[in-house]
C-alpha cells in the first residue's frame, strides 16, 4: 500500500469510524473560551519516523488557537506524565 493510499484510508477512518474517540472528549478554546472551532488536520506523524496515525488537530475560529481537539480528558495526561513520561532523578 502506497503511503498516499495509507493517509486515504486513516482520513476515512477518521471521518467514518467516530467511535474510535469513545473515550476522548470535546473541549472548547482555553483560550478564549469559545466552543466553535474547525478542523484544521485529522491525521499526522504520531511517532517515530513514517508512523502515521489519526490527530486531530482543531483550529478556534474566534481566536486562531491551534489545539488536540477531541483528546482524553485531563487526568489522564496528568497521569501520564506524573507515572510514565519521565523519571524525575534522569531530567
Amino acid at each position: 500500500m502506497t503511503q498516499k493510499n495509507q493517509l486515504s484510508k486513516l482520513k476515512d477512518d477518521f471521518l467514518t469510524k467516530k467511535k474510535i474517540f469513545k473515550n476522548y472528549y470535546f473541549y472548547k478554546c482555553e483560550i478564549c473560551g469559545s466552543k466553535v472551532n474547525e478542523t484544521l488536520q485529522s491525521y499526522g506523524r504520531i511517532g517515530s519516523n513514517y508512523k502515521y496515525g489519526i490527530l486531530p488537530i482543531s483550529i478556534c475560529t474566534k481566536c486562531g488557537f491551534v489545539f488536540l481537539n477531541p483528546r482524553l480528558p485531563n487526568k489522564f495526561y496528568k497521569k501520564y506524565y506524573k507515572k510514565d513520561y519521565r523519571d524525575e532523578k534522569n531530567n
